[in-house]
């Protein structure tokens, strides 16, 4: 599932708490490595080959987990004319690698699209679409990225390029992105 414009079991795994330290562990042992990243595809194969009760307890859990959809505020802008902007709600997406927003809104600012680029769906389709790049404004920050030109009755989609650029995390259980700020180090 590596590329896909869709959450992966993997990410799943590393965000449930003590079960998923646990997972983390045992992979790990398993792979006779204490590096995370030798250890990523033994902790998926470790889940997919546990006993059906264990499988049954995760399931559990996921469904019980508190989650939302998280929107915010954002700022879109055209990079080379900065005074032309849009200000919309954006779904934020932890599966979506890159930010989408509808036809209409990019072409009323001016922003035409630079080339193609294969986008793979969570259903394992293949399609292609037209993209650019934008700035994007979340909690007063603000950066450059990709974004792809999606239909007018798709809803706009914060990906997880700017997110990670930005530094902000997503807070699923109270439905709002964190700033850097609540970080320590």
């Amino acid at each position: 599932m590596r590329g896909m414009e869709s959450p992966s079991l993997r990410g799943t795994v590393r965000h449930w708490g003590g079960m998923a330290c646990s997972l983390t562990h045992e992979a790990q042992a398993y792979h006779g490595s204490d590096h995370p990243s030798d250890a990523e595809d033994t902790e998926l194969m470790l889940l997919t080959r546990a006993e059906p009760e264990v499988q049954a307890r995760w399931l559990h859990l996921l469904e019980e987990m508190p989650m939302g959809e998280v929107r915010v505020p954002v700022r879109l802008t055209n990079p080379y004319e900065p005074a032309r902007f849009w200000e919309g709600t954006f779904l934020v997406d932890s599966g979506a690698t890159n930010s989408h927003v509808p036809m209409t809104t990019m072409e009323s600012l001016g922003i035409r699209p630079t080339g193609t680029r294969d986008v793979w769906l969570a259903d394992n389709r293949r399609i292609r679409r037209l993209v650019s790049f934008a700035g994007f404004t979340v909690l007063d920050q603000t950066d450059y990225a990709t974004v792809f030109f999606v239909e007018d009755d798709v809803e706009p989609i914060l990906g997880l390029t700017v997110l990670e650029s930005l530094g902000l995390l997503i807070d699923p259980a109270r439905e709002r992105l964190l700033p850097p700020s609540v970080v320590s180090d």
